[in-house]
C-alpha cells in the first residue's frame, strides 16, 4: 500500500468536501431504504425531512435520554442492553461522520499513526455508523468493523453488500476478538464503559497501536447521563 496514494485519496475527499459540503447522499438515501424496511414503516416511513431532524445532535441526544432513563440501567449487563438497542443515535453518527471535524480526525489524529506505524490490518472497536470504517476501506486499509449495536451491525451487513465493500464485520456481543491487528481505533467508545481499562488491557493483546479518540472525558464537562469519566494516561 502506497502512503502517496492514501495521501492523495485523503486529500480529495477532504478538498471534495470543503469545495461542496457533499454529504454522501447515495450513502443516506441507503440509510433511509434500510431503515424503514429494518422496522417495516410501511405507512409511515421515514423521510429525508425526519433524518434531518433525527441526525440533529440536540435532538438525537434528547431521544437517548428518555431512552437512557426508561431502561435507567443499574448494572453492566442493562447498560449493554441499552446500547445492544438502541436506534436513536443511528443517523446523527451516519451524518455527523461525514462533518468536516471527522475528516480533521482522520487526517490529524488517525492517518498519521496508521502511516507511522506502516499499519494495513485494522480494527474498528465501537465502530457506530462504519462511515470511518468506509473511508479507510476507500484509502485501501484492511477492516474489520466491530460494534455491539444490533442496528448498527445489520446496517453494515445491509450497505457492504450493496456496495460491494469488502470489510469485515464483528459482533462484538456475540464472539470474541480471535485475531490481531496492525492498529485498533477506539473512538467515540470508551466514555460508554464502566470499566475502559479492562477493554483496554484486552485490546492491547490484540494490537501494538490503539488509537483512542478522546484521550479522557471529564464528567464535570460532560452532562451526558450514559457518559462515564476516564482519562488515558499512557498511550
Amino acid at each position: 500500500m502506497d502512503i502517496k496514494e492514501i495521501d492523495q485519496k485523503y486529500i480529495n475527499a477532504r478538498k471534495q468536501f470543503l469545495e461542496y459540503r457533499i454529504k454522501d447522499k447515495e450513502l443516506i438515501d441507503k440509510a433511509i431504504i434500510f431503515f424503514n424496511q429494518y422496522y417495516n414503516l410501511v405507512e409511515h416511513p421515514f423521510t429525508i425531512e425526519d433524518i434531518d431532524k433525527l441526525s440533529s445532535i440536540d435532538f438525537s441526544l434528547k431521544m437517548d435520554f428518555l431512552h437512557w432513563f426508561t431502561i435507567n440501567p443499574k448494572t453492566e449487563e442493562e447498560t449493554n442492553k441499552f446500547y445492544r438497542h438502541t436506534p436513536f443515535e443511528f443517523f446523527k453518527n451516519l451524518i455527523k461522520n461525514m462533518d468536516i471535524m471527522h475528516y480533521q480526525i482522520l487526517g490529524e489524529n488517525i492517518l498519521p499513526e496508521l502511516k507511522k506505524n506502516s499499519c494495513k490490518t485494522i480494527l474498528d472497536y465501537g465502530g457506530g455508523s462504519g462511515y470511518l470504517a468506509m473511508m479507510l476501506n476507500k484509502l485501501g486499509f484492511q477492516i474489520t468493523f466491530s460494534e455491539i449495536n444490533k442496528i448498527s451491525l445489520d446496517w453494515m451487513r445491509y450497505i457492504t453488500k450493496e456496495l460491494s465493500i469488502d470489510i469485515k464485520i464483528l459482533d462484538l456481543q456475540e464472539n470474541k476478538l480471535e485475531q490481531t491487528y496492525d492498529a485498533i481505533i477506539i473512538k467515540d467508545v470508551l466514555e460508554h464503559l464502566s470499566n475502559p481499562q479492562t477493554i483496554l488491557d484486552m485490546l492491547g493483546t490484540k494490537a501494538k497501536n490503539l488509537i483512542i479518540i478522546p484521550n479522557k472525558i471529564d464528567k464535570v464537562e460532560d452532562y451526558l447521563p450514559m457518559h462515564f469519566s476516564y482519562e488515558i494516561k499512557n498511550e
